[in-house]
């Protein structure tokens, strides 16, 4: 029965790791893996789980007590899944609401037609959206585009295959049915987050459609990004906020957790259950929620899911908030 407590100690490794690296984020910033293994935190339950299992199935005696830490980590990471449970949404109440589809095309790969049943069916206010292309931009201001949405703002790459060496990722742009105000973006960063006021009759609010770096560009560009977008976020954290789009990030990694507490966000995809986004272009499920609408106390969520289309490696997020 050895080898079943050696499988044991295999399996509780990532399952320490994993939540090292949740409980004390700044370890994060020693290494792109560290920082990249903590978005794989949630999935530290099922290392814990394993290990109990090999330690309960092959010890015997007082050998057993081995299996008391491995219940305790197995409790203590269950705590990381807390967001993700499925909780109540806030109701209408007479205020006024907002929905918010943010989505990444990949480079313009991302099927517009499809998109545009998606928009017809769910009718949301605003459209963030990142890796948009000079094609992308070209169609969005003809009809029926246009007509849908009479107000744009943003930046657009180069088509796919035009880009030296890679797809060309800077182009952000937000399509909308309220009138947009340029309120400033980001320097020096790989590509644009823009903010935005957002004259939402009786609620206008600033949005900011961020699309930051992840871990794999180097810890130091990782937070300078990071840095950047949360610089532009709290410039505006006085009033009503979104920050939505590809945030390269899920909840647990540092960036993302700096970011919603110094510009006093929520994550409105909280209490809507597991919805992760990415990747979105393979026979496996998504497994990695990255692309998030981010709320000030001003927003409450009335509803959100993901909505797939063809072409883009991304699932998008649909957000309906409710403004007090």
């Amino acid at each position: 029965m050895r080898w079943l407590l050696v499988s044991a100690a295999v399996c509780a490794a990532p399952g320490v790791l994993l939540l090292l690296v949740h409980l004390v984020p700044e370890v994060q910033t020693a290494h792109p893996g560290l920082a990249t293994a903590a978005a794989f935190a949630p999935f530290g339950v099922l290392a814990w789980a394993a290990a109990l299992v090999f330690a309960l199935l092959g010890a015997r005696g007082r050998s057993r007590l081995i299996a008391a830490p491995l219940a305790l980590g197995l409790t203590w990471h269950a705590a990381v899944l807390a967001p993700y449970f499925p909780g109540r949404t806030a109701t209408a109440a007479g205020d006024s609401r907002v929905e918010v589809l943010a989505l990444n095309l990949d480079g313009g790969r991302a099927d517009l037609v499809q998109l545009a049943d998606t928009v017809a069916g769910a009718t949301p206010d605003l459209l963030v959206l990142t890796e948009v292309t000079r094609s992308n931009a070209a169609a969005f201001a003809r009809k029926p585009w246009a007509r849908a949405f009479p107000y744009r703002s943003g930046t657009a790459g180069s088509d796919a295959g035009t880009a030296a060496g890679a797809d060309d990722v800077r182009g952000t742009m937000v399509l909308s049915r309220h009138p947009l105000t340029d309120l400033g973006h980001t320097t020096d960063t790989q590509a644009s987050s823009i903010a935005l006021r957002v004259a939402l009759k009786g609620h206008p609010f600033t949005l900011v459609a961020a699309h930051p770096a992840g871990p794999d560009c180097g810890i130091a560009c990782w937070l300078q990004e990071s840095d950047a977008l949360t610089r532009l976020a709290l410039a505006h954290s006085s009033e009503p906020l979104l920050v939505a789009g590809d945030l390269n990030a899920t909840r647990e990694q540092l960036t993302l957790r700096v970011l919603s507490a110094k510009a006093g966000l929520h994550d409105s995809a909280s209490g809507s259950g597991w919805q992760p986004t990415y990747p979105a272009n393979s026979w496996l499920p998504p497994l990695l929620a990255v692309d998030h609408v981010l709320a000030s106390r001003q927003f409450s969520t009335a509803g959100y899911r993901t909505v797939r289309v063809a072409g883009t490696d991304h699932l998008g997020v649909l957000a309906s908030l409710v403004v007090s």
